[in-house]
C-alpha cells in the first residue's frame, strides 16, 4: 500500500484518510500523560479546577504539575485565575481556553484515525 507523503504542517485539519495521521504528528504538548491527564479533567469538569484538585486526581507531585500547566498556558490551552472557593484561602483555578479546546479536539480526531486504522 503507498503512503501519501506527509506535508509537515501541523495546522493542517485532520481528515479521515489512514494515510494523514501518523502517530507521531500527535501534538506532544497534548500526548505527554501528565498534560494528556489535565486536559481530560479540565474537558470533564464544567466549570475552573483548583490546584489541589489536580494535583489529588492526577497524583501528579506539586512541582511536576506547576511545569505541565505551564506548559499548557504558554500554548494558549489553559488559563489560571485565582479566587476562592468553600475556604477562606485564596486558591488558583484552571480551566481550558477556546484554543484549548479546539487543539484537544483535534488531538482527539487524530488519536481516534489511528485507533480505527489499528483495529482495521
Amino acid at each position: 500500500m503507498a503512503r501519501e507523503p506527509m506535508t509537515g504542517r501541523r495546522d493542517a485539519p485532520a481528515t479521515s484518510s489512514p494515510a494523514a495521521t501518523n502517530p507521531m504528528d500527535l501534538d506532544r504538548r497534548i500526548h505527554e500523560p501528565g498534560r494528556l491527564g489535565i486536559f481530560s479533567a479540565l474537558t470533564g469538569a464544567g466549570e475552573p479546577v483548583s490546584f489541589s484538585e489536580l494535583g489529588r486526581l492526577l497524583s501528579l507531585s506539586d512541582g511536576n504539575l506547576v511545569m505541565h500547566l505551564r506548559t499548557l498556558e504558554e500554548a494558549g490551552w489553559v488559563e489560571s485565575r485565582k479566587g476562592r472557593r468553600e475556604s477562606a484561602r485564596t486558591q488558583t483555578f484552571y480551566s481550558m481556553t477556546r484554543a484549548g479546546e479546539a487543539a484537544f479536539n483535534e488531538y482527539l480526531i487524530k488519536l481516534e484515525i489511528i485507533i480505527k486504522r489499528a483495529r482495521g
